[in-house]
């Protein structure tokens, strides 16, 4: 969780991307944060651009792997610097996005900004209504490690294609990306267990050789699942 520890201005500084910039003026919040937080008591509601920025360790142990910031959702539009070079930019502020920053760190400290508006404009929803239009980073982030091998973001898929009130197949959609620059000899186990914990199916992909960047949608169907629990209202029971 990277939600913690974040310094903020609502104001379009110049400089604040870079490393050497002092933020010691700004205020400390935390996030989920709003630009007009309580927004109902601002006496006016505020429309422009406001900053955040952030130290933080990256471990030695994770020189070598894939680095990313997963974003739930920034209103509307965000720009992420990585001690002080560009890393990307997401327009939209209901779609989460990740950024990868692998290429931007170092082991040691390091600094994120990341420049935030909520200026109109008339391509990016939503455009009139009933809707909260105050900007800020609202919702959570999260400082995601993986190996180059991986599971994208949100990449698996979940659907029961024969059912009944007694029997379930389950199948299992997991995209796995390469970024790494050899190739690899990859297979995926899914593993399914019942609301009690216990263990009532395992898929176990064959294998397949994935090339240096390239993405490949394993698609694995289990055999039936006898004696299952159907969800309801009265009795939630939930697979996972």
């Amino acid at each position: 969780n990277f939600n913690r520890e974040w310094k903020f201005v609502r104001s379009n500084v110049e400089g604040a991307e870079q490393e050497d910039y002092n933020d010691n003026s700004w205020y400390n919040v935390g996030l989920p944060h709003d630009f007009s937080i309580p927004y109902w008591q601002e006496e006016r509601h505020y429309t422009g651009y406001g900053w955040y920025r952030k130290t933080f360790d990256v471990k030695g142990q994770w020189i070598g792997k894939r680095i990313t910031l997963d974003f739930e959702g920034v209103f509307h539009t965000a720009e992420i610097f990585v001690n002080g070079e560009f890393a990307g930019k997401h327009e939209g502020g209901y779609t989460g996005f990740e950024i990868d920053i692998t290429d931007y760190v170092r082991q040691g400290q390091n600094t994120v900004a990341i420049r935030v508006n909520n200026l109109w404009r008339n391509d990016l929803a939503p455009r009139a209504g009933e809707h909260n239009f105050t900007g800020g980073i609202y919702r959570d982030v999260n400082l995601v490690i993986t190996d180059p091998v991986h599971v994208t973001w949100y990449g698996t898929f979940v659907q029961t294609p024969e059912i009944d009130s007694t029997k379930s197949k389950v199948r299992m959609q997991t995209e796995v990306a390469n970024s790494s620059s050899t190739a690899r000899d990859v297979n995926v186990i899914n593993t399914v267990y019942d609301s009690d914990k216990k263990l009532v199916a395992t898929l176990n992909s064959d294998t397949v050789k994935i090339g240096p960047g390239e993405v490949y949608n394993f698609d694995d169907t289990s055999d039936f699942i006898n004696n299952i629990k159907l969800w309801s209202p009265e009795e939630p029971n939930m697979y996972s």
